[in-house]
């Protein structure tokens, strides 16, 4: 049985060995996970989603994606929420952000990708959205906004077409025009 003492000590165990084996920064981004991985362990016990705000489209969230596997993205990140959200639910669906580097320009930004450009209130960097990492995340990871009063930061109109478009193009076999 997987979640006998013997086998939680077991595992445990290799699972020091794999950390242990890791480089130094990777190690490092892993045991800083593990620590916020527990915190949201304990938080989930008694978490209700109706404590926190109601997340509208275009909303940019700052959430903790994790450590992830491979290509997936991980860490600390900006996000675009891109659906309504109701109050009760327990997970938002965002697309992650990143922002292109000083020396980099829109030409940099991978096709599969959207440049935003900056974005009004969050940075003076050039931003794009991650369109292949849109998913779903818990709202326990959303580090702000929280509540209904915090400030929001959100897309323009023009930023969200752009999102839409390049959402319908990879993930559907319609044919999409581009925005006006």
């Amino acid at each position: 049985m997987s979640g006998t003492p013997d086998k939680t000590a077991q595992v445990l165990n290799e699972l020091e060995r794999i950390v242990r084996s890791m480089d130094t920064e990777r190690r490092r981004k892993f045991v800083e996970w593990l620590e916020v991985q527990n915190r949201y362990l304990q938080w989930e016990q008694g978490f209700d989603p109706k404590m926190l705000r109601r997340y509208s489209r275009g909303e940019i969230v700052l959430a903790h994606f994790g450590f992830n596997t491979g290509a997936e993205f991980g860490g600390m990140h900006f996000a675009v929420v891109i659906e309504n959200n109701a109050k009760s639910a327990g997970s938002v669906m965002v697309i992650p952000l990143s922002s292109l580097d000083e020396s980099e320009t829109e030409t940099d930004v991978n096709r599969n990708e959207v440049y935003l450009g900056t974005i009004q209130g969050l940075n003076d960097k050039q931003s794009f959205a991650v369109v292949s990492q849109m998913r779903p995340i818990s709202k326990l990871r959303v580090y702000k906004p929280r509540k209904q009063s915090d400030s929001v930061l959100t897309l323009s109109s023009a930023q969200m077409d752009k999102l839409d478009l390049k959402i319908g193009k990879r993930f559907t076999k319609l044919k999409f025009g581009s925005p006006e």
